[in-house]
């Protein structure tokens, strides 16, 4: 389709009118980047908190990103409790970058007050969500939390299960926890792991750790 900005931005406003919350979104950051319309950062910030308002899970996370100062620089004024807010709402609706963003801050202690609980309970949002395939990349930090007790109570089980879902790059983590725990608990953890790839229909898994009598 040829490119038609003016189409483009009355077909936006026109669903926006009719309730497309997605079309505010799209319009805001259109004015943010100037893309097919002049840059206007008020137009683009009053799109984007009504979008947000609106229920809209992309606003929400670009609210909360602005307020944090990670993203949209000078869209927001830095508010962290603003951006905390807004990025739970997005990170609770399902938004894997909002979760994610909030354990990291939350890891570290950098914005807000060092929290590893809230760190892993997050981590667990972002890796488990609602709208996307699980991501397996996070079940490393999963893996790593489970085994050192980081937000939640040592678990070498579930550790174990996360780094068999971890591929091949989870062996080393497999040989570690393998040497703390029973045979018949490698066991358990790799039937848990083979269960979840089977209802998840995918095949992963970096080889049998047996432990060493």
């Amino acid at each position: 389709m040829k490119k038609n900005c003016r189409k483009a931005v009355s077909s936006l406003q026109s669903a926006w009118q009719n309730g497309v919350s997605d079309a505010a979104y799209t319009l805001s950051t259109m004015y943010y980047n100037g893309i097919c319309v002049s840059s206007d950062l008020e137009e683009s910030r009053e799109l984007a908190s009504e979008s947000a308002a609106d229920g809209y899970i992309l606003a929400q996370r670009m609210l909360g990103m602005a307020y944090v100062g990670k993203k949209w620089q000078g869209l927001y004024p830095y508010d962290i409790d603003k951006g905390v807010c807004w990025l739970s709402k997005a990170g609770n609706a399902g938004d894997r970058e909002s979760a994610g963003q909030l354990s990291d801050m939350y890891a570290k202690g950098k914005q807000v007050k060092k929290d590893e609980k809230k760190s892993f309970w997050w981590l667990k949002q972002a890796v488990f969500n609602r709208f996307e395939d699980d991501n397996m990349v996070g079940f490393r930090a999963l893996a790593e939390s489970y085994e050192k007790g980081v937000g939640t109570e040592v678990d070498l089980i579930e550790a174990y299960k996360y780094y068999d879902l971890y591929g091949t790059a989870g062996i080393k983590g497999k040989q570690r926890v393998s040497k703390k725990i029973t045979q018949e608990q490698i066991d358990e953890a790799i039937h848990q792991s083979q269960e979840w790839q089977k209802e998840h229909n995918v095949k992963v898994g970096g080889g049998f750790i047996r432990r060493a009598n």
